[in-house]
C-alpha cells in the first residue's frame, strides 16, 4: 500500500531551468543599469551562473538558496565595483527572487496528475531546492521538506530516513518522484522507498531502474490505483 507519493521539484514540476535563465537575464540587465558600462558591459548570463555555483560547492546542506544567490551577487559586484555595494548585491538579489518566483513554468501534466493522486494519496515535495509549491500555484502538498530547511541534502539516504520518521510512515509506502536516478531514485531506494524515476526526455534507462514514467499523468496506473 502506499500511503504517500513524494516529488522532487525542479525539473520535475516545474521547468526550473527556463526559470532560472529568464531570472538570470533579468538580473543582469539589472546590473548593467546599475554599474557603468565600463565594468558591467562584459558581464554574461554564464558569469552569473558560474558565481552562483562556485559559492553552492562550499556552502552546507543548511545555507538557503536565496543566501547563495546573495553571497553570488555580493562576489560578482565585487568584481564590477571595487570595495563592493552591499546595497546594489542586495537589490539586484531581490530583483532576481521576484522574477524568479513571478514567472513559474510548471509541465502540463503536473496539475492533472496531482488532482487525480489526491483522494488515494497523501503527497509531498523533497527538494534541494528553494521552487516552494505555493510560488508555483501548487496547493495539493501536505508536507514539504526542504534541504535548507532540514540540513540534510540529496542524495543522502538520511534525509529520506528523516522525512519517513516525521510522517510516521514506514518506508515501504513512501514513493520518491523525480527526475534524477542518484538524487530520487537510488538515494529514496536506499533508504527503503519506493521511487519511480520521470524520464520526460526518452534517456536509456539506467540499470536497476525498475519503474519510469515519461508523464506524471502515468503514474496512478503505475501506483495502482485503477
Amino acid at each position: 500500500m502506499v500511503r504517500w507519493v513524494f516529488f522532487d521539484v525542479d525539473q520535475t514540476l516545474c521547468d526550473f531551468a527556463t526559470m532560472m535563465r529568464r531570472a538570470l537575464e533579468s538580473a543582469l540587465g539589472e546590473l548593467q543599469r546599475r554599474l557603468p558600462a565600463s565594468s558591467a558591459g562584459g558581464l554574461t548570463v554564464d558569469d552569473l551562473r558560474a558565481a552562483r555555483d562556485e559559492v553552492a560547492a562550499s556552502a552546507s546542506a543548511s545555507t538557503s538558496m536565496e543566501q547563495i544567490r546573495l553571497q553570488s551577487f555580493r562576489a560578482v559586484v565585487a568584481r564590477c565595483a571595487p570595495g563592493g555595494d552591499e546595497g546594489l548585491a542586495q537589490a539586484v538579489t531581490q530583483h532576481h527572487l521576484r522574477r524568479r518566483f513571478a514567472d513559474p513554468v510548471v509541465y502540463p501534466d503536473v496539475r492533472p496528475a496531482l488532482d487525480a493522486l489526491t483522494p488515494r494519496h497523501r503527497l509531498g515535495v523533497v527538494s534541494n531546492g528553494n521552487s516552494y509549491p505555493h510560488t508555483l500555484g501548487l496547493g495539493h502538498f501536505s508536507e514539504v521538506f526542504l534541504a535548507q530547511h532540514v540540513g540534510l541534502r540529496k542524495p543522502d539516504p538520511a534525509l529520506y530516513a528523516h522525512v519517513a520518521r516525521e510522517v510516521g510512515a514506514p518506508p515501504e509506502q513512501l514513493v520518491m518522484v523525480g527526475d534524477s536516478v542518484g538524487h530520487d531514485v537510488f538515494a529514496a531506494r536506499e533508504a527503503g522507498w519506493q521511487a519511480v524515476w520521470l524520464n520526460r526526455e526518452g534517456r536509456d534507462v539506467p540499470p536497476h531502474v525498475t519503474a519510469t514514467v515519461s508523464d506524471l499523468r502515468d503514474l496512478g496506473a503505475l501506483l495502482g490505483d485503477g
